[in-house]
Parts: C-alpha cells; sequence; structure tokens
C-alpha cells in the first residue's frame, strides 16, 4: 500500500512540473553564447530577485499543497473505510502528517518574512 502512496505521489509531481522544450540550430546557439559571453552588463535588481523568489515559493508551495491534499484525502479514506486497527494506525500516521503540513506552511512563511525583511534594508 505504500508503494502505491509513493507512485502517487511521484506521479502527481511528475505530472504538475512543465516540461518546455527549446530546440535550437548550431547557428542559434553560437550566437546566443556569443551574446551572453559578451553581455555582463545587466545588473541583479532586487525587483527581479524578488520575483524570482515569489515564483520559486509560489510553486514550491502548490507542490506542497499537492502533497498535502492527496495524502489527507489517502488517510481520510483509509480511516472511513478501516478496521479499528486500521483507523488506529491512521491515527498514528496522523502526527508526522500534521507535522509535515507545519513544516511546509512553516518554511514558507518563514522565507515570505526573509524575503521583506530583506527587501526593506
Amino acid at each position: 500500500m505504500k508503494k502505491i502512496y509513493v507512485l502517487l505521489i511521484i506521479s502527481l509531481l511528475i505530472v504538475s512540473i512543465c516540461n518546455n522544450v527549446w530546440a535550437f540550430t548550431g547557428e542559434e546557439i553560437v550566437s546566443k553564447a556569443s551574446t551572453f559571453a559578451g553581455g555582463g552588463t545587466q545588473q541583479i535588481t532586487t525587483a527581479s530577485m524578488t520575483t524570482f523568489s515569489n515564483s520559486i515559493s509560489g510553486i514550491l508551495l502548490g507542490i506542497g499543497m499537492i502533497i498535502i491534499f492527496v495524502v489527507g484525502t489517502l488517510l481520510g479514506i483509509k480511516y472511513m473505510t478501516g478496521t479499528a486497527e486500521g483507523k488506529a494506525k491512521v491515527m498514528d500516521s496522523l502526527v508526522p502528517f500534521v507535522i509535515g503540513v507545519v513544516v511546509i506552511f512553516g518554511a514558507y512563511t518563514i522565507w515570505t518574512i526573509a524575503v521583506n525583511v530583506i527587501n526593506k534594508l
């Protein structure tokens, strides 16, 4: 049963990741490499870092919420359809589940606070 949960979570992660493919010709690769190597004048701004940070944290939070939803749903189904012994096992696995939820949302909150504090400096 545990293998099914792992396979389900892995398949959801694979499906949720965007797979974009960009194909370039040899001339385009050389041209872009020359432009990149010759560039180097663009400065990283606070706004661009904030945008990048917000997009990464949003993606990670979304993945975490999907995992929380799937695992919570599976635990709920196991609890509703299980025997007394099965319900006890679900209740035992509920503590790590709640700890995981707290860790995911806590990490997101700490990251958001850190980005906001650094932006104000």
